[in-house]
């Protein structure tokens, strides 16, 4: 069976958007050797892998859909991505797109139409439904109702939607929900066993209790009041340190001169792990919903990190509970001054240096056995 893989992002993107789907494409005929694996991407500098064929399709931001919804780069991409399907010769049995970006899904259809396909949609984030979204801007508004409406569309075309936990499923839009499989994030138990046996390296150790961050921040996970509060506090600053790994945010521009303050900026998942084994905590700042499932948690677990969650809402179920429940080292704050202020003045305490026994149930292994075995279903 032939499956091409849609990635928008693949390797040597450095983002999480690209870690999941490059496992799967790259380990396919490992565990199922009668598949097939084939890519189209609009990563630039993505190449062919042995048994993997790569097909690249840049992205000019052009076109009607590209205009009207700048935010999702799919939206320009589909156009091109439908341009490459009617040159190309290569049958395909199945075509799964991943996302987010998302509004290149809207070329299934006409695909299933034209070759009788089979489509899964891999939604690693909800689309249209994504509370995160929530706005009072007209403009915004107005788009998210029709990325909903879309999204209710295109799903009518998928044989298989996946997810990432359960708590994702209310948000995808789609009737059917016996087309919905949980497949989760998980971490890449090849990479972790490289990194796990290997010495420290990219940051050297020091006394101080470090804490790292690995990806982006947003309006709903905003480092503020945590880096305002060390910022404010020399005591703090003689025994902290905090190592940011990812592309520059804004949020750290008031922060910029401080030197308890390491930006790296992005790196390789290997090189991210490695950081992060010289670390003591791995942070996460959340709103509190329920459905979000931070790639970062599973790469934290697996080091053996104690964890710190900062969050605007408290919150005692959701994915998050669900991954940490039975996690010693996690505690969960309120993102409030006097709950963070305790926290680092009473109870931050160097990371125990044991033995990591990694829990395969979250490994892309798994995730990649259940994929053939739905895949296998179609």
């Amino acid at each position: 069976m032939n499956i091409l893989f849609v990635a928008y992002y693949y390797e040597p993107y450095p983002g999480v958007g690209a870690k999941r789907v490059f496992y799967w494409a790259k380990n396919l005929q490992k565990f199922a050797p009668e598949h097939n694996a084939f890519v189209v991407t609009a990563t630039e500098d993505a190449e062919d892998e042995e048994n993997v064929n790569v097909s690249v399709i840049k992205n000019y931001r052009n076109g009607l859909w590209g205009y009207l919804f700048k935010s999702d780069p799919g939206a320009s991409w589909g156009y091109l991505l439908k341009r490459w399907f009617k040159n190309n010769n290569e049958k395909y049995d199945v075509v799964l797109f991943t996302g987010n970006p998302f509004l290149h899904f809207r070329i299934a259809g006409w695909l299933k139409r034209k070759m009788g396909v089979k489509i899964v949609f891999d939604y690693r984030d909800p689309w249209g439904q994504n509370p995160r979204r929530i706005t009072n801007n007209i403009s915004l508004y107005i788009k998210n109702r029709v990325n909903i409406y879309l999204e209710c569309l295109i799903n009518k075309r998928a044989d298989l939607i996946i997810t990432v936990n359960k708590w994702c499923v209310p948000f995808i839009s789609n009737k059917n929900q016996n087309k919905i499989k949980i497949i989760d994030n998980g971490f890449d138990e090849e990479v972790f066993d490289s990194v796990l046996s290997s010495g420290n390296i990219f940051i050297e150790d020091t006394n101080k209790i470090r804490f790292a961050y690995a990806g982006s921040f947003a309006y709903d996970r905003n480092p503020s009041l945590f880096l305002d509060i060390i910022q404010k506090d020399k005591k703090l600053q003689e025994c902290i340190e905090i190592i940011h790994i990812g592309e520059y945010s804004n949020w750290l521009e008031p922060y910029n001169d401080e030197k308890w303050l390491v930006k790296l900026g992005q790196k390789t998942y290997f090189e991210t792990l490695a950081v992060l084994k010289s670390c003591d905590y791995g942070l996460i700042f959340t709103e509190g919903y329920t459905f979000e499932s931070t790639t970062k948690i599973f790469d934290y677990i697996g080091i053996g990190l104690n964890i710190l969650i900062i969050t605007n809402i408290i919150f005692d179920k959701g994915a998050i509970i669900d991954y940490t429940s039975k996690y010693r080292n996690m505690c969960l704050i309120e993102n409030k001054r006097e709950q963070i202020e305790f926290f680092l003045k009473n109870n931050i305490t160097k990371r125990k240096l044991v033995s990591t026994i990694l829990d395969y149930r979250f490994s892309r292994k798994v995730g990649l056995e259940k994929l053939i075995k739905y895949l296998n279903g179609l």
